[in-house]
């Protein structure tokens, strides 16, 4: 018999040895790297409930979130994490390395089933073939530089959990159907079904995305068993649905009501959900099938700008060319079952329903199990092929997958040293996304930290600088500084016009705070203009004033003051001042005697003498109630001064 097609247990541990050699080459300089400062300080260093395994620390552990979800699997493996290592960050990040190896190790077991399964279909089985596929393909998820993050960041253990809850969820499904299939007890079926749900429930507990588990297991008995029905599938996984649910109203209830939890607000969408959706799905693929400039962190206020945006129209195309894969596919089943993996997993971080955080390399990870899955069906496919048969074209696929998989473990090599420390991490943040201030910020953090202030400085500066430009709030707030200082610099009140105006522009003029802040600015540039006699500019900007906000008293009464007693005849205009006056004082219920005494200062100026007085009394009758004296006697002098 062929060796590639002798039966044996050879390639399968051969295929095993070369997977942990992998992540082996790739990880283990983590072991000498430092936390790092983001998470970490509120879920590890300064957490008091993973330093003693006590009854009181588990269930704190158990019923309280942490930062702004809800992860008590991975608290937990903290704390036994500390039990063994105390705060060595080189523990921590063992552990995480292991866990991705459990997970490589149990995509091959999966990848193996599964190919197995559609080999068992051929005339003949070809165990080194298939065993070359799965390597392939499960070297891809071990070494794929999206797969970095999760690895290499402590908090990233979620991703790690959960996935490791799902695969494991998958294996106990698939071998509760074997073993009803060969007729094997009940009892034995239903402690297959329990492990299931167990998994499912340790997925879910990881990170809520683990929800999306129970849709894995539908997905493959919908494809797989001999007469799918969706209603009998659901009712399969029943159990796994009901943790599921539980999970997603656990989170819910528990967004941003805890005392210790630091919710996060989505962010405002200045253009519609779907285009942030198409956007979002292309830099994923593209982050996928072309991993450079990753980062731990990208710009999350880089929404596309219109409907032709570059992003959004690639992101078209990479959905409908998702689409017309998955019907190709239709009739490969093992192939079909990885895709619809990966697009199950991505959902959740899509956009589709809102989220603080557009995209980051650790939302890929349990995608990235099913695009493996699919590769490795469709690999080993394609070794059965009449062309693979040779020898010479099966040397030659070998070498192209070994070239990938070199290539593939280079860049995720250089990515991993970007991880040393927090200065490192950061840096490479600010070299992948140089116009986003939160990673300037964060990068000064830890340069502080670590003593570099002049350094740290400058990262602050350009951190204050960039939010400005492209944050609206931040704008808002810095233009109503410069517009309420009292020293009246003509330069300070043009820059808030400026931030105000550009805040409106960011915000398409339809956030009537962002207009309100903008009148504010323009009456206060017109206020300075005033008191440096440049009467004409400052009409102007009093009517750009009440453009932004017509309900705004202090311009209105400023611009009819102007018009009313300016020196400049060509700015004077009584009767548009009575008009502005007037209107001043019907915005509110009772006007103030201030802006009663402008629209007396109006409409003597305008000649109506008669309502100017009756106006003047009134202010009297007002500023008597109050016991004001000398307005009293101000005003009553003005009367006698204009009879």
């Amino acid at each position: 018999m062929n060796v590639w097609n002798r039966p044996s247990r050879l390639p399968a541990l051969v295929a095993g040895l070369v997977l942990v050699g992998l992540v082996a080459l790739v990880f283990y300089p983590i072991l000498g790297f430092e936390f790092i400062n983001l998470d970490v300080d509120s879920s590890v260093i300064n957490n008091p409930y993973i330093r003693e395994f006590s009854s009181a620390n588990v269930w704190h552990i158990l019923t309280t979130p942490c930062l702004e979800s809800y992860y008590p699997v991975r608290t937990l493996t903290y704390a036994l994490d500390y039990s063994i290592w105390g705060l060595d960050p080189k523990g921590f990040k063992l552990t995480n390395a292991l866990i991705h190896l459990i997970n490589v190790l149990l995509l091959a077991w999966l990848v193996h089933r599964l190919v197995g399964r559609s080999a068992a279909q051929e005339e003949s089985r070809h165990p080194w073939r298939e065993a070359l596929a799965a390597t392939f393909a499960c070297g891809v998820f071990a070494i794929h530089p999206v797969v970095v993050q999760s690895v290499t960041w402590v908090p990233g253990r979620e991703e790690l959990l959960m996935t490791l809850g799902a695969l494991a969820c998958i294996r106990f499904h698939l071998s509760a159907r074997q073993a009803a299939a060969a007729g094997s007890r009940p009892a034995a079926v239903r402690a297959w079904h329990v492990l299931a749900a167990v998994s499912c429930l340790a997925a879910c507990l990881s990170n809520v995305v683990g929800i999306v588990v129970p849709a894995f297991i539908v997905a493959w008995d919908w494809l797989t068993l001999p007469s799918p029905k969706l209603g009998k599938t659901i009712r399969g996984s029943l159990t796994m649905w009901v943790i599921a649910a539980a999970t997603l109203m656990s989170k819910l209830s528990r967004w941003g009501l805890e005392p210790e939890s630091s919710a996060y607000v989505a962010p405002t969408l200045p253009t519609p959900r779907w285009l942030l959706v198409l956007d979002v799905y292309w830099l994923n693929v593209k982050s996928l099938l072309w991993p450079v400039r990753l980062a731990i962190s990208y710009d999350n206020m880089a929404f596309p700008r219109g409907y032709f945006d570059r992003e959004v129209v690639l992101g078209i195309v990479a959905a409908g060319a998702t689409c017309l894969l998955l019907w190709r596919l239709r009739r490969a089943k093992a192939t079909l079952f990885g895709m619809v993996w990966f697009l199950i997993a991505l959902a959740p971080a899509a956009q589709i329903m809102p989220n603080h955080i557009l995209r980051a390399d650790r939302f890929l990870y349990l995608p990235l199990v099913g695009l493996s899955v699919a590769l490795a069906a469709g690999v080993a496919s394609w070794s059965r092929t009449e062309m693979l048969r040779r020898k010479t074209s099966m040397a030659a696929a070998i070498a192209a997958g070994s070239g990938i998989l070199f290539a593939l473990a280079a860049a995720s090599a250089g990515y991993v040293q970007t991880w040393r420390n927090p200065v490192t991490v950061w840096e490479n943040s600010v070299r992948v996304t140089p116009e986003d201030g939160y990673q300037h910020d964060m990068l000064a953090d830890a340069l502080q930290d670590c003593g570099a202030v002049e350094r740290a400085l400058c990262h602050s500066l350009r951190s204050l600088e960039l939010d400005f430009a492209k944050n609206p709030t931040g704008l808002c707030n810095r233009a109503l500084v410069l517009a309420l200082r009292p020293d009246m610099r003509l330069v300070d009140r043009t820059e808030a016009v400026r931030l105000a105006g550009r805040a409106c522009e960011l915000t398409d003029w339809k956030d009537p705070q962002c207009r309100s802040i903008l009148a504010v600015s323009y009456c206060s540039l017109a206020d300075a203009q005033v008191a440096a006699g440049q009467f004409a500019a400052a009409r102007e900007n009093y009517h750009k004033a009440i453009e932004q906000d017509d309900q705004y008293e202090l311009a209105l009464l400023n611009l009819a003051l102007l018009l009313t007693t300016s020196g400049d005849s060509g700015v004077r205009d009584p009767a548009e001042a009575v008009r502005l006056a007037e209107r001043a004082c019907t915005i509110v219920e009772h006007p103030s005697p201030d802006a009663l005494r402008i629209l007396a200062e109006a409409y003597y100026a305008a000649g109506r003498v008669d309502q100017a007085t009756a106006t003047a009394e009134r202010v009297i009758r007002i500023v008597e109630r109050s016991g004001d004296k000398i307005m009293t006697e101000s005003v009553r002098q003005w009367i006698e001064n204009h009879q």
